[in-house]
């Protein structure tokens, strides 16, 4: 079965295709979310992607990709997070759907930290918002058009419930192949409850 006949092409009149990755971690889920509200919150009516670009796209499926894009008339748009450089899979996924974008289409990459820039984003239909100065440094010598903005989750900011009394601060340091995620951090939330 080709991913033509497991999945649905999105509306053709939506002003914004949503391409994120279901590949990530509860952060990448947030930031998401974050976009697509973002978008929404603008009056920018959004497809959010139902997985079925990102299987083309790593699936190498052009036809359906090409097919998909020929009749969209809005901006694609990219899921923040700290993916550029890094992550292989998101590289690809950017790179096949700007290949197949049309001389009238552009694309906005949402608020992303970088380690190196990729061939891809070097295209002047394509911004990509920086959440650093160091990320923005990096893509913008490799020849990629940024802007520099606050990191997309903030956005939700309202909607994350507040914890009365809370206190203190939690930092996670993302290290080379650690999963922050998977790191017992020795925190027992109940612990820390006053009453």
């Amino acid at each position: 079965m080709n991913l033509r006949q497991q999945s649905k092409l999105p509306p053709t009149n939506v002003a914004a295709l949503l391409v994120w990755t279901r590949l990530g971690n509860s952060g990448d889920r947030l930031i998401g979310d974050a976009c697509e509200r973002f978008l929404r919150d603008r009056g920018i009516d959004t497809w959010r992607c139902d997985g079925s670009i990102e299987e083309a796209a790593l699936a190498g499926d052009a036809e359906y990709l090409g097919d998909l894009l020929s009749d969209f008339r809005g901006t694609v748009v990219f899921s923040g997070g700290g993916n550029i450089g890094i992550y292989r899979d998101n590289e690809r996924i950017r790179a096949a759907v700007i290949a197949q974008t049309g001389p009238r289409h552009r694309c906005l990459v949402f608020p992303q930290s970088a380690l190196h820039s990729e061939p891809a984003l070097v295209d002047p239909r394509v911004t990509v918002w920086c959440r650093d100065a160091v990320s923005q440094s990096i893509l913008q010598q490799a020849g990629t058009k940024t802007a520099l903005v606050p990191d997309i989750a903030l956005y939700m900011d309202d909607a994350i419930l507040k914890r009365p009394l809370g206190e203190g601060n939690f930092y996670i340091k993302r290290t080379p192949g650690g999963d922050a995620e998977t790191i017992d951090h020795h925190i027992d939330p109940a612990a820390t409850r006053r009453t």
